[in-house]
């Protein structure tokens, strides 16, 4: 059985390290209360491994109002198989930013996989930032 794993982008005991990434679009950014990988390129990538049956992503939402940049989709997909895949929403109609948690993928078959998230040009706000705070697996 595998135990319930949480990396997350500013913690020293378990640091998230992604695989790869379509670099310089994916940058570190930290503020008040956390930190995140931030990319608000359309076509941009992160991979992310990961050890489990099931998955889920920590992400940033906002509205994108004041001097926040308007929020954005990612695409996620596991080990490569882009179907079937999920579209992922920065934006809440909140009133106030917070983290989120999406539970991804199930069913995987334990062992190793590797997340990827992709910026979509599709959107809701005419924004494209989309913020990584960690992922789950179990």
């Amino acid at each position: 059985m595998i135990q319930p794993t949480c990396s997350l982008v500013g913690s020293t005991l378990r640091p998230l390290k992604p695989l790869r990434w379509t670099s310089p679009s994916w940058k570190l950014t930290t503020w008040e209360t956390g930190s995140a990988l931030v990319s608000s390129k359309v076509g941009s990538q992160i991979a992310i491994p990961f050890f489990g049956a099931r998955v889920g992503i920590f992400i940033w939402t906002t509205k994108g109002e004041k001097d926040e940049e308007k929020p954005g989709r990612a695409y996620c997909f596991v080990d490569e198989v882009r179907e079937p895949g999920i579209n992922v929403e920065a934006w809440t109609d909140w009133e106030f930013s917070w983290s989120k948690w999406v539970l991804l993928f199930e069913d995987l078959g334990e062992g190793g996989h590797t997340l990827t998230c992709e910026i979509l040009e599709d959107t809701s706000t005419g924004g494209h930032e989309f913020r990584i705070l960690g992922i789950g697996s179990q």
